[in-house]
């Protein structure tokens, strides 16, 4: 348990948007795919993909926040000793990845709950059957 809350630190600033994000789409996933299985067919795929969307929000929240965070410490790594650069891009992208691994471990449950979803809003579509001429 200690090691998360090292990589909590290491994530920076970011890791608060992702908090946030990611606690507000564990209620969304249980409700969205609570009404989904209760609800029309047309419903569920709605709510599907509402749930795939957001369930890609954290992901992409933590892509971002790495890719800025890796031009900061270009710009740092053009400052610093040649002989300490590897080491420095080292280390640096090694913090800059805590964010997507936290961004791609809150997007799991919404987007498997939407896929769920999918298959169950799909699997109730009327099929069209071709009729004999």
């Amino acid at each position: 348990m200690s090691s998360v809350f090292s990589m909590w630190q290491v994530g920076g600033g970011w890791m608060y948007p992702l908090a946030l994000l990611n606690c507000g789409l564990l209620p969304l996933s249980v409700v969205l795919l609570t009404l989904g299985i209760g609800s029309k067919e047309r419903n569920a795929v709605l709510y599907a993909v509402i749930l795939l969307v957001a369930g890609l929000s954290p992901a992409m929240l933590g892509a971002v926040a790495q890719h800025l965070t890796m031009m900061n410490v270009e710009e740092v790594i053009a400052m610093a000793n040649p002989a300490d650069q590897a080491t420095i891009r080292a280390a640096a992208t090694g913090e800059a990845m805590t964010t997507t691994l936290f961004g791609l471990s809150g997007a799991v449950i919404p987007v498997f709950c939407g896929f769920v979803l999918l298959g169950i809003g799909l699997g109730r579509l009327p099929r069209f059957e071709e009729s004999p001429p």
